[in-house]
């Protein structure tokens, strides 16, 4: 069995995946907290109150720009990242992208 040397360009390649995932994973814990703290609110304060608040709106804004970038970094990750977080998620990490109503 032979081993062929690694190209700098696999390399940067490799890094710029590790750096998009964690990045990606960094965005979706924003995401489970945004919408933690928006079910609080939710729990706390009734349809009328909730919609004169502006921490709830600034919440929502959050999520919405959250939403948008996790969007754009779905697209940059490849389908062994996509297999890489099911895995992960399978064995009790957080990585995988909340569903929202």
């Amino acid at each position: 069995m032979s081993t062929r040397p690694i190209t700098p360009g696999k390399i940067e390649e490799t890094v710029e995946q590790v750096c998009t995932r964690q990045v990606y994973e960094s965005v979706i814990d924003d995401l489970w907290r945004v919408l933690h703290t928006k079910a609080l609110l939710r729990k706390e304060l009734n349809d009328e109150e909730i919609e004169k608040s502006d921490s709830y709106r600034v919440l929502q804004q959050h999520q919405s720009s959250l939403e948008s970038l996790a969007d754009e970094l779905e697209k940059d990750l490849e389908k062994k990242d996509f297999t890489a977080l099911f895995r992960d998620a399978s064995s009790g990490s957080r990585l995988v992208r909340p569903s929202v109503n």
